[in-house]
C-alpha cells in the first residue's frame, strides 16, 4: 500500500512542464512578474512551447479567473496580455492605498483625446484646426495622465510632433485595441480626414520646434 505524504497530498503535480497545469501556472507567474503586456510569442519563447499550446493554456487560465470570480483578470492590450484589477474594486483599492487617482476631464480634454484616438497619429495644429481653439493645455494634461504620447514627427515644415494614444489609454477605457473604439459615422471620419489633410500644408513650426531644429 503506497504511503501518503500529507504535505504534498492534494497539490497539483507540475513536474511535467508540458502539462496545461504547468503552463497555466508559468503564464500566471510571468504576467505577475512582468507587469506590462506580454505577447503569446514571448511566453512561448520563455517556455519553449508552441504558440498554439500557450494560447490554449492562456485561454483556460482566463476562463479560470472568470469562473472563480476573482478580483483580478487577464486583460488583452493590443497583442499582449497582462494582469489587471477589476473596476468594481477600485474604491476599495483607493481606501487601502489612501489616495484618489481618478482622472477629471474637461470637455476640451475629452474632445482632444477623441480626435487623437480616431485620427492618430496627429499633430497639435491638426487637432486645433479641427476643434477651432488652442489645445496646448489639453495635450499637456493628457500626456501627463499617460493617455497620449509623442510618436514621431510629421514630414512637413518645422517637423511638428505627432501624438498617438498609449497602452494606458486602452487600459483606462477597458479596450483591447483601437478596433474596440465605438463606431463613428463615415461622413464624420471623412470630414475629419479632409480637414487634417487640408491643414498639413499650412503647418507652422512652433518656437520651441524651430529652436530644436536650429540646434
Amino acid at each position: 500500500m503506497p504511503i501518503k505524504n500529507e504535505k504534498t497530498e492534494g497539490i497539483t503535480d507540475i513536474s511535467d512542464n508540458t502539462s496545461q497545469d504547468y503552463l497555466k501556472g508559468a503564464i500566471e507567474a510571468m504576467l505577475y512578474a512582468f507587469g506590462e503586456p506580454l505577447t503569446v510569442e514571448a511566453m512561448a519563447s520563455g517556455l519553449e512551447a508552441g504558440c498554439d499550446k500557450i494560447q490554449a493554456a492562456l485561454t483556460a487560465l482566463m476562463d479560470d479567473y472568470t469562473a472563480q470570480n476573482r478580483g483580478i483578470y487577464i486583460a488583452k492590450i493590443n497583442d499582449g496580455y497582462e494582469l489587471a484589477t477589476k473596476r468594481e474594486y477600485y474604491d476599495v483599492l483607493c481606501k487601502v492605498l489612501a489616495r484618489e487617482t481618478k482622472y477629471v476631464f474637461s470637455d476640451a480634454m475629452l474632445e482632444t483625446l477623441s480626435i487623437v484616438a480616431y485620427k492618430q497619429p496627429v499633430t497639435r495644429s491638426q487637432i486645433e484646426y479641427i476643434r477651432g481653439v488652442s489645445c496646448s493645455n489639453s495635450i499637456s494634461r493628457l500626456v501627463e495622465f499617460g493617455l497620449i504620447e509623442e510618436t514621431g514627427r510629421l514630414d512637413a515644415p518645422g517637423r511638428p510632433f505627432l501624438f498617438s494614444t498609449t497602452d494606458d489609454f486602452l487600459r483606462r477605457f477597458n479596450l483591447s485595441s483601437l478596433d474596440d473604439l465605438p463606431d463613428v459615422s463615415e461622413d464624420l471620419l471623412g470630414q475629419m480626414k479632409l480637414e487634417v489633410e487640408n491643414e498639413v500644408p499650412k503647418e507652422e513650426p512652433r518656437e520651441d520646434e524651430v529652436a530644436e531644429v536650429a540646434t
